[in-house]
């Protein structure tokens, strides 16, 4: 197996290959839940890098066409709607939505017309 250097630090060639390989596609958009400092706001991908052997993502915010680079590791699978899943594929907070408002309805369900009918 071949070695690679990049970013001043030497990787394997399959490490790098399996690491470009599973990266999400330019495009993609993410919601990016905020913190203290940062709004919240949709992002999209516009470019991938290999850093230090991991993927790399360059997003361009939807808000205001800032763009700033985010390591892969902090995407989360799933959005939880707090900042301990701060950055999510647009899916994953769809999902999340769905199913709050799912929630809600059912919540307020017993407050609605149905309920004083009776």
């Amino acid at each position: 197996m071949a070695d690679a250097r990049q970013d001043g630090q030497w990787w394997s060639e399959e490490v790098v290959a399996v690491s470009a390989k599973s990266a999400l596609p330019i495009g993609t958009r993410l919601w990016n839940n905020g913190d203290m400092t940062n709004p919240e706001h949709w992002a999209k991908i516009v470019s991938v890098k290999i850093i230090g052997g991991t993927v790399h993502y360059e997003l361009e915010s939807e808000l205001d066409g800032h763009r700033y680079w985010i390591p892969a590791y902090i995407i989360s699978d799933r959005f939880l709607g707090h900042s301990g899943t701060r950055i999510v594929t647009e899916e994953s907070y769809r999902a999340w939505r769905t199913e709050r408002i799912k929630s809600f309805v059912e919540r307020i369900k017993p407050f609605g017309r149905e309920a004083s009918d009776d």
